[in-house]
């Protein structure tokens, strides 16, 4: 726990002694000036007109936050004597964590981009009330049957995880040819053929994502049925 502090802490200050006038801007943020010292612009993607990579190094510390606090999660279940008072503190936890973040974030606001401190709380306390209602949905009550589709992904994370970022590589890579000449990538053919004229911009955009989850769903649903489980 003290080192969780010291990390969200740390992080906070450094946003603030290192940032310019508006530290939480993609402009004036020091996430981005840490990336383009360490790595060079040239390898920082541009995000919204700004060169900004929304997986930074420096972000990555404060994601160590959300591990911690998950660990920590898991270890209130295993040495809690029952599991109905791990069910009563996980939410009493996530709720305590979901206040302090709401008041935090009046200081430091919640920026997923920057992965602030108040949204690594708020996130974790927020998994901690869901773990709560889930055990006690699923462990003591004993419902079961309706967790399928969430095995199949819990299975194999890793794998489907990796296939799912090599599949958006993929389909992001100009090689399809228009009848104007114009080499496109498959994520914007599907959508500009199928989910925009179906369904609109924004429609458009959730159900082509829904659909890359569908597809890295069904490759885990195959390797589900044949029980074959990739560990790392």
């Amino acid at each position: 726990a003290i080192l969780i502090g010291v990390i969200l802490i740390g992080y906070w200050a450094i946003l603030v002694f290192f940032g310019g006038d508006m530290p939480f801007s993609l402009e004036g943020n020091f996430v981005s000036q840490f990336d383009i010292f360490l790595l060079g612009e040239g390898h920082i993607p541009v995000f919204s007109g700004v060169k900004f990579d929304q997986t930074g190094l420096l972000s990555t510390l404060p994601s160590i936050g959300n591990v911690l606090l998950g660990y920590l999660a898991g270890r209130l279940i295993d040495q809690t004597e029952s599991k109905a008072n791990a069910v009563k503190r996980l939410i009493i936890f996530g709720i305590a964590g979901v206040i302090v973040a709401r008041l935090w974030g009046l200081v430091l606001p919640m920026n997923k981009l920057l992965w602030t401190s108040s949204f690594v709380v708020y996130t974790s306390a927020l998994a901690m009330v869901l773990l709560g209602v889930m055990l006690w949905i699923i462990d003591i009550q004993g419902y079961k049957r309706w967790t399928l589709p969430f095995q199949v992904f819990g299975m194999n994370p890793l794998f489907i995880y990796v296939f799912s970022i090599v599949l958006a590589i993929t389909f992001r890579i100009e090689f399809i040819q228009t009848e104007s000449g114009e080499l496109i990538t498959m994520m914007h053919w599907l959508y500009s053929r199928c989910f925009q004229p179906l369904a609109g911009n924004r429609l458009g955009s959730l159900f082509y994502a829904l659909s890359m989850t569908l597809v890295s769903w069904f490759l885990g649903w195959i390797l589900f049925k044949r029980r074959i489980f990739i560990k790392i």
